[in-house]
């Protein structure tokens, strides 16, 4: 499998390891997340959110603007983010979940309305 997430919170720890390095539109994500806890939990879900960026040779499009002059200037930074979405992929509501390591395969079908590569 091609890419690799990692994040850890409180007792818990994701690893997320996708089929690709990263998708287009149309495409199908694959991978496994896998779950490590050393608590009980219940009344929870483990869902993953998809964000989308555009990416071109020199790197992620960013936005960076300044508004006002001298003491009352203020300067704007962000990503050109077009698309983000969240996926339930397990959902605790009714059972409790002990301690353990668990693993979740899973398959999201992205929207075909996605922007595709250029050719210019």
């Amino acid at each position: 499998m091609g890419n690799t997430h990692r994040s850890r919170t409180l007792g818990i720890q994701i690893h997320l390891l996708l089929e690709h390095p990263y998708y287009t539109s149309g495409q199908i994500m694959r991978g496994v997340a896998f779950f490590d806890t050393v608590e009980n939990l219940a009344n929870c879900a483990l869902y993953l959110t998809v964000e989308g960026s555009l990416v071109s040779d020199v790197g992620v499009e960013k936005c960076l603007w300044n508004e006002g002059s001298s003491l009352n200037r203020r300067r704007y930074f962000g990503l050109n983010n077009f698309y983000r979405e969240q996926f339930i992929l397990n959902n605790f509501d009714q059972n409790k979940l002990g301690p353990g390591a668990y693993a979740w395969p899973f398959s999201l079908d992205l929207s075909t309305n996605l922007p595709g590569p250029s050719l210019d």
